[in-house]
């Protein structure tokens, strides 16, 4: 096995001894891994595994400082995929629980002979090896993904019917999946039993698909390529076709409930929408067809009910679909004002096309407002800051032509997006400033880490690593050692102190380790630093 081919170690242990006699005693290019770093400590080995990237991290658990199970915390936010073998010489319940919690995959008691660790690295390599495997397992995944295709299918039409997509979303669902959709015209309708048929006994799952069935069959029949899911007990179909097509479709389905009554004596409601121009209007289409479907009467006459026969004015109405929302809500949360000009001119532009009267207009540009109220409530944001002291939607839907309702929402989702961007950066500035004024308070205390003060502050470690060091440009552990150490070289410049005192008081009770961490940054002792400087 070559070097490329080989999984890369890393040791960590403060006893050298027992380092070199782990190294001197496994044949680790024999097993397949190359031993690539070792450390003293818990600092240095978070240093050199975040530096060298191992695959596997074999470390004791009692060293100075960081020990074994603080340094795997932090590593295991840092390289989640390294395999942790954990070597003790306590049979500590605690410790054991503590270290799976981390991840550790093999946590060995000391003395450990050289044939037990070979055990141990063969398993953890076994479980790589069958990781890599799977992930090179190109065939397995091609027929895991072709298995799933029809429920994959079926999940993205379920979107499409429900307006979950954006228009990029579409366009590569319909490629993805081979769904030709190209009429001129759509129509949505929703079938729903009225009472259970008495051929299906206690088995009533059966009852959507047989209506399923029955849909497919006379539909395909008369030209139709229709897509259809069971939604629960109902049955959702969405065709296109010509624009001379739509009264047929709608004789077919009242062929179908006739066909359902006949054959298997099941009375049921159809509700059929508008007819549509776009396929990006297929929620709105399944909103009115679900409208329609509100107007049955509940009896045993078998009905078939069209939108545009029941309300011809519901047809004209323009509604805020779900997938507009949440492009509303994205760009207010997570853009600028460029973005949220664009998203709300788009949405605007939709509704003037669609020739809704002006009560129609009032009814979707409240929908809008509902919006950024609803984001202003999650953030905290009194409605006047974002509206306006006086601008209240009764005042500005009475007497503001659409042109100036337009403006007014655009001027408020623009300022909702001011505030909440001041938000994100006032709290994570914030975070690391309250965790800077603990340190600061409590450095000199040996115990303070990444776990311990992620509690004084109820977050959690990964999102502090992150906050923390995006604000401070270094990562916890390295901030909390520039100060100690600054601290240090302050005491040594203005005091007698001895070296162990300083030590101890800026929260290194080991001096030994002291002066290794303080050589390791300026190059020389803390005496010979302060004799240089006494010169």
């Amino acid at each position: 096995m070559n070097d490329m081919s080989q999984y890369r170690i890393m040791i960590a242990d403060d006893a050298e001894k027992v380092r070199k006699s782990i190294i001197v005693r496994i044949d680790w290019a024999e097993l397949g891994f190359a031993l690539v770093g070792e450390a003293s400590n818990g600092l240095e080995a978070l240093e050199v595994a975040e530096r060298l990237n191992p695959d596997i991290i074999i470390t004791n658990i009692k060293m100075p400082y960081m020990d074994g199970l603080q340094m795997l915390e932090a590593i295991s936010h840092t390289l989640p995929a390294a395999k942790l073998l954990v070597i003790s010489g306590f049979d500590d319940f605690e410790y054991a629980q503590r270290a799976i919690r981390l991840g550790v995959t093999e946590y060995m008691l000391k003395p450990i002979s050289a044939a037990q660790m070979e055990e141990a690295l063969l398993r953890l390599k076994s479980g790589i090896d069958a990781e890599m495997e799977e992930r090179r397992n190109i065939d397995g995944l091609r027929k895991s993904y072709e298995e799933s295709l029809p429920i994959l299918r079926d999940r993205f039409l379920s979107g499409l019917m429900e307006s979950k997509l954006t228009d990029r979303q579409l366009r590569e669902g319909l490629a993805r999946y081979g769904i030709a959709l190209s009429g001129e015209a759509w129509v949505a309708a929703i079938a729903r039993h009225t009472d259970s048929a008495a051929l299906f006994g206690q088995q009533k799952e059966l009852i959507p698909l047989s209506v399923r069935r029955i849909a497919e069959d006379t539909l395909r029949r008369n030209g139709f390529d229709p897509r259809i899911l069971i939604k629960e007990d109902e049955v959702w179909i969405l065709a296109d076709m010509r624009a001379d097509q739509t009264a047929l479709f709608t004789e077919c389905l009242r062929d179908v409930y006739g066909v359902a009554k006949k054959a298997v004596m099941l009375h049921m409601c159809v509700g059929v929408s508008s007819v549509k121009e776009a396929l990006t209007d297929a929620g709105a289409a399944f909103a009115e067809a679900r409208n329609a479907l509100g107007y049955c009467s509940g009896s045993r006459d078998d009905q078939c009910m069209v939108i545009t026969d029941i309300e011809p004015e519901l047809a004209k109405q323009f509604y805020l679909a779900e997938q507009h929302e949440r492009a509303i809500a994205d760009a207010v949360k997570l853009s600028d004002e460029g973005s949220i000009r664009t998203v709300l001119a788009k949405v605007f532009a939709e509704a003037e096309r669609s020739n809704v009267p002006y009560s129609g207009f009032q009814l979707f540009a409240l929908e809008v407002y509902t919006v950024l109220l609803r984001m202003a409530h999650i953030y905290g944001l009194p409605p006047a800051q974002v509206f306006g002291e006086s601008s209240t939607p009764e005042y500005i839907f009475a007497t503001f032509s659409n042109t100036l309702i337009n403006e007014w929402l655009v001027k408020a989702a623009v300022t909702a997006n001011r505030l909440i961007r001041n938000i994100h950066s006032n709290t994570g500035r914030e975070l690391a400033d309250s965790a800077k004024d603990i340190i600061a308070n409590h450095y000199e205390n040996p115990p303070l880490s990444l776990e311990w003060i992620c509690g004084q502050l109820s977050v959690s470690g990964p999102y502090f690593s992150k906050v923390f060091k995006q604000a401070e440009g270094v990562n916890f552990i390295v901030y909390l050692t520039n100060l100690r150490l600054e601290r240090a070289v302050d005491l040594l410049n203005t005091t007698p102190m001895k070296t162990y005192e300083i030590a101890e008081r800026v929260g290194y009770p080991d001096p030994n380790y002291f002066s290794y961490v303080f050589k390791k940054k300026y190059g020389v002792s803390p005496s010979k630093f302060r004799s240089q400087d006494s010169r």
